[in-house]
């Protein structure tokens, strides 16, 4: 099978830093206010989002694992592979393009001083909710393109490692008071990002010249690794050579509009 148990940590552990990150930002907010009894809003908010999210996943993997979308395994791999490459290609470039720290902090701070002043606790939840909903439909996305190649024991697998690992970042950071590995953890997923991308490109463009709707064109000296989806094709090397100078430049692009923004501010 061209996934593994190896896949879906990598995108649960992306994607699930994403709702961690905004979570303890939350909670960060009603301790520092001396609210901190409304943390308990911000909790059960994540914890809505978390069941959310694995009830659409299941319902997604029987989707794709039904006999309808077997009738042609090829095929299926084909096209949610390229889905998959296409959603996280797009998520990560939205997040480079209109998110860094300091922007998750204003937004989250503002939010939340609207909600105490508003009485609303129960928007804090909400906070939460959404923040870890929408990070866990974007693992979902991804899970597209390895729903009809993995088994559900390495998928539940992977996805409880996870969680239990940023249960426990999170119970440092809120109870001792541990900084968050903000800058290591951001670079980790940069390079998941060029692994998924590479990986669920090339399982794509491979599934659909298995299935006969691409031209496979083989190049005797290219690596043959189905593991990393690296296929000795000169169409999957190329798709998959422009992908890395695309996330490449956009890198480069980021770090310079950050620097800028630092520059700016320092003045």
């Amino acid at each position: 099978m061209p996934y593994s148990i190896v896949d879906v940590i990598a995108v649960m552990l992306r994607e699930a830093w994403e709702a961690l990150l905004i979570v303890i930002l939350l909670i960060g907010f009603v301790t520092k206010t001396r609210r901190r009894e409304l943390s308990r809003w911000i909790w059960l908010g994540a914890g809505a989002g978390i069941a959310a999210s694995l009830l659409l996943g299941a319902a997604v993997r029987e989707l794709f694992t039904s006999g309808r979308f077997l009738l042609n395994p090829y095929l299926t791999s084909g096209v949610t592979g390229l889905f998959a490459a296409a959603m996280l290609l797009h998520l990560s470039l939205w997040m480079r393009s209109r998110y860094s720290l300091a922007c998750r902090r204003q937004d989250i701070s503002h939010r939340s001083s609207n909600a105490l002043t508003s009485g609303s606790f129960a928007s804090l939840a909400l906070l939460a909710f959404g923040a870890v909903f929408r990070e866990g439909m974007e693992s979902v996305l991804c899970f597209a393109g390895l729903a009809s190649s993995i088994d559900r024991t390495s998928l539940a697998a992977g996805t409880g490692l996870v969680l239990a690992l940023w249960a426990a970042v999170a119970y440092l950071a809120v109870k001792k008071g541990i900084p968050l590995p903000v800058r290591p953890v951001n670079a980790l997923s940069g390079i998941l990002v060029v692994y998924l991308g590479v990986k669920f490109l090339g399982t794509g463009i491979h599934g659909l010249q298995e299935a006969g709707y691409l031209r496979e064109t083989k190049v005797s000296w290219l690596p043959d690794l189905p593991t990393l989806a690296l296929y000795p094709t000169s169409e999957i090397a190329l798709a998959q050579a422009v992908l890395l100078v695309f996330l490449a430049s956009l890198t480069i692009w980021s770090r310079t509009r950050d620097s800028r923004m630092k520059q700016q501010l320092n003045l």
